[in-house]
């Protein structure tokens, strides 16, 4: 499913300036575009400040916030609702894989204890995107020519998905013992969804233009207590810095 969304995505960026072409003349269009299309791609870092990050992966393993950051992949349909603003419809998602061993613990072969984790986090949301300037002009009834450039801030609520597995070798130190044992645990869930996003969208011929975009995203989601226990709400927030296509039609 997700790859044909993305093959979609990647199709329209592609067609659509062909077919938008037919709408203007050399470097102008007919009218003042009204919706675009786009694709983006970046790198997602994570804030890991619940008590699942601090009371045992980064405190029990060798782990650091770091390691939950993914690149990411998404999509953006934006309609324009008027000079300057544009309604927004965003989609972004990635994952994270870490390894790990104990910090304090090796097993009676002196090799290390071995886990592994990973984290997957998908947000979709509908937004506002109000430009700083003025992204074309009329210089005629029926000729409507683009600016060079226009930043913008933004932000949007959705909704948060995610899962989380973390398997491999762990320690119980409710015995004495303190055995070795395999297991497999997994959470997913979601959350509502907010997002500030700031950036600048550059024009590179009257239909296709340059995004960048930073945003932070914030989030947090129950985890599932049949497996982790008596942990709080696993915590989703985070930066994106985002590149990427669009297509305005």
């Amino acid at each position: 499913m997700k790859s044909g969304v993305t093959l979609a995505v990647v199709l329209a960026v592609l067609l659509l300036p062909g077919m938008a072409a037919g709408q203007g003349g050399d470097g102008y269009l007919f009218r003042r575009p009204v919706v675009s299309i786009g694709i983006r791609t970046g790198y997602a870092t994570a804030l890991a400040q619940s008590q699942i990050f601090n009371d045992l992966l980064l405190k029990d393993f060798t782990l650091q916030r770091s390691d939950f950051g993914a690149p990411v992949i998404g999509g953006e349909v934006a309609i324009r609702a008027s000079d300057r603003l544009d309604v927004s419809l965003t989609v972004t998602a990635g994952a994270s894989v870490a390894n790990s061993e104990y910090v304090i613990f090796e097993g009676t072969d002196d090799l290390p204890i071995v886990q592994t984790t990973e984290l997957s986090r998908t947000a979709v949301a509908l937004g506002l995107k109000y430009y700083l300037r003025e992204r074309g002009r009329r210089i005629s009834r029926f000729a409507w020519i683009p600016t060079s450039w226009a930043p913008f801030v933004g932000g949007g609520v959705g909704r948060m998905g995610y899962s989380t597995v973390l398997e491999g070798e762990f320690v119980d130190t409710a015995d004495p013992i303190l055995p070795i044992y395999q297991d497999y645990l997994a959470s997913k869930g979601s959350s509502p969804y907010l997002h500030l996003n700031g950036g600048v969208d550059v024009w590179l011929n009257k239909t296709l233009f340059l995004t960048a975009e930073g945003r932070y995203g914030a989030a947090r989601a129950p985890l599932d207590q049949n497996v982790f226990g008596d942990f709080d709400d696993i915590d989703l927030s985070g930066l994106q810095f985002l590149v990427g296509l669009s297509v305005q039609f």
